[in-house]
């Protein structure tokens, strides 16, 4: 009798323990493991430049920074200065590739998006995205433009996205999404903040307002539309492509929360419900290998962790935990071995991506910015402070600091060939950050 009664037992954990690995249950996540790097192919360089920051947030579209060798402290003058070049309004970050920068920004009348020498700042050609555009919280340029090939493509305020030669700044084609999927009608709110994904043949962004399609996929070469995706408003946020339980996906976070997308025809996998106010999801979520991804948003929201599970082409979302600890604003994080950096509001932080608890807090940098390079942070604060953070999770610990720009600073800084790139509303600077 003993032995029939435990027999039972032992027969119920087993299948306890089936259900939950079936059905994906457990409030307990898997180890997250880091994305392996890759390496992206640009301006014509078949085998690709690892050290080109080519795109928003850098070659992988994650913060990170694949080449190694940053320095760890500097002097008391700060890092060395390469060149400064003045610019105008805006908020595009940088984009970087085969000695070239890219960037937009606002003059008088007009938003252009100009290339620049890496080693000089030398201007060699420049081009109209749209006229400018003024707003409360800061005018001109909001998109980060993207260099794939022989190609550049960049997206001004108003909704307009172009595709340009990268030789010469000639126009290939244009294509204004506001009046094509959206109501021509409705404002412009802060303007078009999206920073263009390139996924194989497509160009895919941000729909129009009232929008008539959410997520837009067109063809890279022509313009034309591809697919179009249409649940809720958008937000001002940017897509992401990755591989999810063998299945190449857009992710994106939208009005509503965040949703994933069948990469090649925009039919809708799964989604999960996170609103906020205003319908602000902007950060761009962080995507934990094999299955788990954390969204967090500002607004007093907070952050969440999901797991997804596909049985048969079905999607499951499993809700891992959830807190107000982490309140990514604007500016997206960064991971490594397990934890998450990025800013709370008004500060900086570390959690742990299994638990969403937090490790420490900083309060130094304001509304900023990062990205990571080696086991470095390297911060922008929004008041242009440049720092270099240990990225461990035991305890915060500023390497270095320096003061380099002034005024707001919300654009992320960008890193190629141990070179940091940073602008505000007034200059663009160069910095040397080899650890040689």
């Amino acid at each position: 009798m003993k032995i029939s009664s435990w027999l039972i037992k032992m027969f119920s954990c087993f299948v306890l323990l089936i259900s939950l690995v079936i059905t994906g249950c457990s409030n307990e996540p898997a180890t997250v493991k880091d994305e392996k790097p890759v390496v992206f192919k640009t301006v014509g360089n078949s085998e690709g430049n690892s050290q080109d920051w080519p795109q928003w947030r850098g070659p992988n579209r994650n913060g990170a920074v694949v080449e190694s060798g940053i320095l760890r402290q500097w002097s008391s003058d700060g890092p060395v200065e390469l060149w400064r070049k003045p610019i105008g309004d805006g908020y595009a970050g940088i984009a970087i590739s085969n000695g070239r920068v890219y960037t937009s920004y606002a003059d008088a009348d007009d938003e252009i998006l100009v290339s620049l020498d890496a080693e000089s700042g030398e201007e060699h050609w420049r081009y109209r995205l749209n006229e400018r555009f003024n707003e409360q919280f800061g005018n001109g340029p909001r998109s980060t433009p993207i260099v794939d090939g022989d190609r550049i493509y960049a997206m001004g305020s108003y909704g307009w996205l172009h595709a340009i030669n990268l030789a010469d700044g000639s126009k290939i084609w244009s294509l204004n999404i506001h009046s094509t999927f959206g109501n021509e009608n409705a404002g412009y709110d802060r303007g078009y903040s999206c920073s263009p994904l390139i996924e194989g043949d497509m160009i895919i962004v941000n729909g129009g307002r009232d929008p008539e399609a959410t997520i837009v996929a067109l063809n890279k070469h022509t313009g034309e539309t591809v697919w179009t995706y249409l649940n809720g408003g958008n937000s001002f946020s940017s897509q992401m492509a990755w591989d999810i339980l063998g299945k190449r996906q857009i992710v994106s976070s939208i009005g509503y929360g965040m949703v994933g997308l069948d990469a090649t025809n925009g039919e809708e996998l799964w989604k999960y419900r996170w609103e906020t106010s205003y319908n602000l999801n902007i950060a761009a979520p962080v995507f934990l290998p094999p299955n788990y991804l954390i969204i967090s948003s500002g607004y007093d929201k907070g952050a969440a962790m999901i797991s997804l599970q596909n049985n048969a082409d079905e999607w499951r979302v499993q809700e891992v935990w959830q807190n107000r600890l982490f309140r990514n604003h604007f500016n997206s994080s960064v991971k490594l071995n397990g934890y998450v950096y990025g800013f709370d509001e008004k500060n900086l932080k570390c959690i742990n991506a299994k638990t969403g608890e937090e490790q420490w807090a900083s309060r130094d940098y304001g509304k900023g910015s990062l990205l990571l390079a080696d086991d470095v942070l390297v911060v922008l604060s929004d008041k242009g402070k440049l720092a270099l953070v240990d990225a461990q999770p035991d305890k915060y610990n500023e390497l270095a600091a320096s003061q380099v720009l002034n005024g707001k600073c919300w654009t992320m800084p960008s890193y190629s060939q141990s070179k940091v790139y940073l602008r505000n509303h007034k200059a663009l600077v160069a910095l040397d950050l080899s650890s040689n």
